[in-house]
């Protein structure tokens, strides 16, 4: 849902978590996102996110950390909406 915050599951590269709130949606399986702090004292808008899950379910993303290059799969945890806004 466009508006919604996606929620990255916590790892050893993201200790705490991370997320990022949908601001585009391409595709059933590509999103663009803004968020701050993937790089480090930055806001990124409009990056590029790829579900690469085998269930097609976003449970597994990658995200474009430099322009058209997708780095590395994160587990994610899901999304938060609220209701009316779907």
């Amino acid at each position: 849902v466009l508006g919604s915050v996606m929620a990255f599951s916590a790892t050893r590269k993201l200790p705490k978590g991370h997320v990022a709130v949908v601001s585009s949606i391409v595709s059933d399986r590509e999103i663009l996102i803004d968020h701050a702090n993937w790089k480090p004292s930055q806001i990124s808008l409009g990056m590029t996110v790829i579900d690469v899950s085998a269930k097609n379910d976003w449970s597994v993303v990658k995200v474009e950390s430099q322009p058209g290059t997708l780095g590395r799969a994160y587990p994610v945890d899901g999304f938060i909406w609220l209701a009316s806004a779907r």
